[in-house]
């Protein structure tokens, strides 16, 4: 079974956009060579010779020149959308570490927040997900807490007749309690 680690639609804008990228680099380099080779060979026999001399020497150069050229182009467009492509990856993912780190740190009022077009969208969705779980099953828990901390203090001054449906109301909280911790898998 294969696995991708990386979105398939990711992947066609990536391609396609070197893809590009490229193309535009040897449309410079064959206009380029175009430009610096464009001698009219019309007339005799030694003026065609001797257009041919100048482009044997001229050749190297406007070659060397428009990959020249066509290097910077592609370098230029590499930067571009490298600097694109982390803007829409690196950010998602150090705003999902920073949400992260406040979870960890028992602040599980953040959710991720990200761009409509920003890649990792999907997984910040199940991530939100996960922290909307954490507060559900933390409420929960503080709720039967809540119920058994009310009965402790009521037990105090109850009397030997209040004791019994108090006690059941304990045991009913305490089981809530460990239903809602038996939900958190560690």
């Amino acid at each position: 079974m294969r696995t991708n680690y990386i979105g398939k639609a990711f992947q066609a804008k990536t391609a396609l956009n070197t893809g590009i990228m490229i193309m535009a680099s040897a449309a410079v380099l064959s206009a380029a060579i175009y430009m610096f080779l464009n001698e009219d060979i019309s007339g005799g026999f030694s003026e065609a010779l001797q257009t041919i001399e100048t482009l044997r020497f001229s050749l190297p150069f406007a070659i060397g020149l428009s990959e020249a050229a066509a290097l910077g182009i592609l370098t230029m467009g590499i930067i571009v959308l490298e600097l694109f492509m982390s803007h829409r990856l690196a950010g998602p993912l150090w705003k999902m570490e920073r949400t992260a780190l406040q979870v960890a740190g028992g602040d599980l009022s953040s959710d991720v927040n990200l761009r409509e077009k920003d890649e990792a969208k999907e997984l910040a969705v199940q991530v939100n997900s996960m922290i909307l779980g954490l507060r559900e099953k933390v409420s929960g828990i503080r709720e039967a807490y809540a119920v058994l901390d009310e009965c402790a203090r009521r037990l105090k001054y109850a009397s030997e007749a209040e004791r019994g449906a108090i006690l059941s109301e304990a045991h009913t909280a305490a089981g809530e309690l460990l239903s809602r911790l038996e939900l958190i898998r560690t």
